[in-house]
């Protein structure tokens, strides 16, 4: 399906309408480290695209960001800020302006709760069984206790 999709796209291709949920449903079900390689290949081409494609800087710049995390293993730069998905979050930088450091902390700790909040829910759901989510390679009931 995700083949599909992302061919209509690159008919077309318009960042803000990129079928993100059509790639996530795949990452999900089968794992980042068991993605098809056709699919794969198919969101190398749309990276390749990308420097001609046009529209808003704010939705090329996602989808760039997505299309990073989602290809880093198979780049060989597989690392920690990519794993996290880091670069797709938007976290406040130094290079933002001056007149939003006020909102910078706040909305960085709303983030960090949200994101401990999120690997929370889905390592004891995967644990008891209510997931279908990632199903290789999750960790251990041990491992779960633990963190």
């Amino acid at each position: 399906m995700f083949t599909a999709e992302l061919a209509s796209w690159a008919r077309e291709p318009d960042p803000g309408r990129f079928p993100y949920d059509a790639v996530v449903r795949e990452y999900h079900r089968v794992g980042k480290h068991f993605v098809p390689a056709e699919l794969l290949q198919e969101l190398t081409r749309v990276r390749d695209m990308l420097p001609a494609v046009h529209g808003p800087w704010p939705e090329i710049r996602a989808l760039a960001s997505f299309l990073d995390t989602a290809l880093d293993k198979p780049d060989g730069r597989y690392d920690y800020p990519t794993y996290l998905a880091l670069p797709v979050l938007e976290l406040p930088s130094a290079d933002d302006p001056v007149s939003t450091a006020p909102f910078a902390r706040p909305r960085c700790d709303r983030l960090i709760a949200q994101l401990v909040a999120d690997a929370l829910d889905f390592e004891l759901a995967a644990l008891d069984g209510l997931s279908v989510r990632l199903p290789e390679m999750r960790p251990g009931e041990d491992l779960v206790v633990k963190r």
